[in-house]
């Protein structure tokens, strides 16, 4: 058992906001951003996509949350790789037009940080 002491609260993130808005076996993909502890982006960087689902008893009732993170970096890794094996250049943007991997590390991700949202 975890004590409690080791635990953080996420209540606050935005894909538990939005899950807590689904129904009955309805299921919440978040946009690919990177994992945060304690409030801080960690570093090294982890791009991480997360499938939510809220858990409501028979008596609907919420229970609570299941919450799978799926870790990107291998996926980036194999990008970088390709780029540099097969000289091409392969970049990913996510639906606002941020890069998520680009030519310029410094884009990557750049709204995850206040002072970095208009570069991207």
């Amino acid at each position: 058992m975890i004590p409690e002491n080791a635990l953080q609260n996420k209540s606050g993130r935005y894909y538990l906001k939005v899950a807590d808005e689904l129904g009955s076996g309805e299921i919440y993909i978040s946009p690919l951003d990177l994992n945060m502890e304690y409030g801080v982006i960690e570093n090294p960087h982890k791009p991480i996509l997360r499938v939510c689902r809220k858990i409501i008893s028979q008596e609907s009732r919420d229970v609570g949350f299941i919450v799978v993170n799926q870790l990107f970096a291998d996926t980036f890794r194999e990008i970088q790789e390709m780029n540099h094996r097969k000289g091409v250049i392969l970049m990913l943007v996510n639906g606002n037009g941020y890069y998520l991997y680009g030519e310029n590390p410094e884009k990557d991700f750049a709204f995850m940080w206040k002072d970095r949202q208009d570069i991207g």
